[in-house]
Formats: structure tokens, C-alpha cells, sequence
């Protein structure tokens, strides 16, 4: 194809080219490379519900943007849980996991257990059974672009924490895009 440099357009449409040939096009994730705060970066909860009798957990997460309006609210039980600690790091996972495969980028990891929290930041576990989850939690953060976690009080997570509560006998993943599930007041 040959373009005539005459043309305005002709030279917009080879800038474009260019510029998307050499990966310098201002996508989400060429700026977020750059070091840019793109304004659209997510916060995620997540909050488990342990069951000490079946040893289940049901992780409610929910995914807001800067301005704190809900993209995505998410809800999932998992079983075979030793200890509500393990569970954090397990809901901490989950979540990071969800937000990889909606192709979003978690700025804040926010959780209600600042032992696990804890934990994360500096890389070790209580537990050696649980060093895996840890070591794995942190390798997502960076694949991820999570620059902090952080540790928030258990009523500041309050929509988590009802999603959780509200849907704990479902082992399914439960999402919906953009809205909160309609969660009874408590």
C-alpha cells in the first residue's frame, strides 16, 4: 500500500501505524508501563466467611475505581479450609485471580486481617503450609500491578463482607458487572 504524504489523512493514518508498530500507542497498559496513574486503576475487597463447622468459606469481593463506584462485585465458596487465616490468603488470591481474567489492574489490595495482611507485605507465613499461598499472593501482585495491601477495618468493608455473608451457600461463582447483588440490610 502506498500513501500519498500530500494527504492530511494519509499522514494521520501513517503516524497511527507508526506509532502502533513501535508499541507507542497511549493504551491502559502502555501508560501504566510508563509509571502514568492511568484514573480508571481498581481497589479490591475481599472478605471470607468461615464456616468452623464444614471448614467452607464463601469470599465476597467487590472491585471499585478511584472514585469508589462498583464495577464488579463477585462471590464464591470454596471448602477444605484449616483456619480462618488461611482463608484470608486464599480470598486474597481468589480476588487477585478475578481481577487478571477481567483484564483490569489492581492498584490496592484491601482485606479486614491485618495478620494476613501482615504476612503478604513481608513475604513469610506463620505456617509453612501456607508459605505457597503467600509466595503465590505477592508473584500475582507484580504479574498484577498491585502496588500496596492494605489492612481496613471490618466495617469499612462492609459490601464484602455482606456479599459474603448473603451468599454463603454458594459454591458458584456469582459476578455481576457494574452493580452490588441486592444484599439485605444487617
Amino acid at each position: 500500500m502506498e500513501l500519498n504524504m500530500a494527504c492530511p489523512c494519509c499522514s494521520k493514518d501513517r503516524t497511527f501505524w507508526l506509532r502502533a508498530l513501535h508499541n507507542i500507542l497511549p493504551t491502559y497498559s502502555n501508560l501504566v508501563v510508563r509509571g502514568i496513574q492511568v484514573e480508571d486503576l481498581c481497589c479490591v475487597c475481599s472478605l471470607p466467611g468461615f464456616n468452623h463447622e464444614d471448614r467452607s468459606v464463601t469470599c465476597g469481593m467487590v472491585l471499585r475505581n478511584c472514585q469508589g463506584g462498583v464495577i464488579l462485585s463477585v462471590s464464591k465458596g470454596f471448602k477444605g479450609f484449616h483456619s480462618p487465616l488461611q482463608a484470608e490468603f486464599q480470598a486474597l488470591l481468589f480476588s487477585l485471580e478475578i481481577v487478571y481474567q477481567e483484564g483490569l489492574l489492581a492498584q490496592q489490595v484491601e482485606s479486614h486481617s491485618s495478620m494476613a495482611i501482615t504476612q503478604v507485605q513481608k513475604r513469610v507465613s506463620s505456617t509453612s503450609e501456607w508459605l505457597s499461598l503467600v509466595l503465590d499472593i505477592n508473584q500475582f501482585s507484580i504479574l498484577y500491578g498491585v502496588h500496596s495491601f492494605s489492612y481496613i477495618r471490618k466495617v469499612a468493608n462492609e459490601l464484602a463482607h455482606n456479599i459474603a455473608k448473603t451468599h454463603s451457600f454458594h459454591e458458584d461463582l456469582l459476578i455481576w458487572r457494574f452493580m452490588l447483588p441486592h444484599v439485605p440490610c444487617t
